[in-house]
């Protein structure tokens, strides 16, 4: 092993940050098919499968909220300082973000409105709330956007399967507008994932030089 100082040993590599400057919520009702890849071979995005629609921009201050939560027990011996073996009990994965756009597919999945009825050519609108018997389903995609002008990266999460389990809490006052919070949380699908992180983009070569020098240890 060559002989290093302190900063060979730290490594630093400002390369490797990764900042999402803007981001992208796309969503699909569960069983819409899964884009294999989410760009083509010169980094530009493809064409998503129909079914797939966006919620526009969201606010800022709350950005996105990834959240695990796991539950772990296991057995205690007698003399022994904490757990012997430790055994997953329980885990749970929750996505929250607050839509700012008023979109009909918005309106569906914060407040759980049937948007069927809607006429663009009527002079009201009315959307009943769903009596709802079963919660429901989604696929997702959390896409940022990184990187300069001609070399952007991508860094994209997958959820194959979430449930909206809470419905958006309105706060209505004449200095904002009406925003829709909605909170995901993941669900088990049989020979998948619960959930996938990606990296894509034109910018993608050089940060994945990058990881494979820093991946190569000394």
């Amino acid at each position: 092993m060559a002989a290093v100082d302190f900063y060979g040993l730290k490594d630093k590599r400002d390369e490797l940050l990764l900042a999402p400057l803007n981001f992208a919520v796309v969503l699909a009702p569960f069983g819409t098919q899964i884009p294999a890849k989410l760009t083509d071979e010169t980094g530009k995005f493809v064409q998503l499968p129909d079914g797939w629609f966006s919620v526009g921009e969201i606010q800022k201050a709350a950005g996105v909220n990834m959240a695990p939560e796991m539950s772990v027990t296991g057995p205690e011996g007698y003399g022994s300082k904490g757990r012997r073996r430790d055994l997953v009990e329980s885990e749970t994965f929750s996505i929250e973000f607050t839509a700012q756009e008023t979109r009909l597919k918005t309106l569906d999945l914060a407040m759980d409105l049937d948007v069927s009825t809607f006429n663009a050519t009527d002079k009201e609108l009315r959307f009943d709330k769903r009596r709802a018997l079963k919660l429901p389903e989604y696929s997702a995609l959390f896409i940022g956007l990184d990187g300069e002008q001609g070399q952007e990266l991508y860094p994209y999460f997958l959820y194959p399967k979430v449930t909206n389990t809470q419905r958006a809490s309105l706060s209505l006052t004449d200095t904002n507008i009406i925003e829709y919070s909605v909170k995901l949380d993941y669900k088990e699908t049989p020979g998948q994932a619960p959930w996938s992180f990606g990296l894509a983009g034109p910018g993608l070569p050089a940060f994945s030089a990058e990881l494979a020098e820093a991946n190569a240890g000394f």
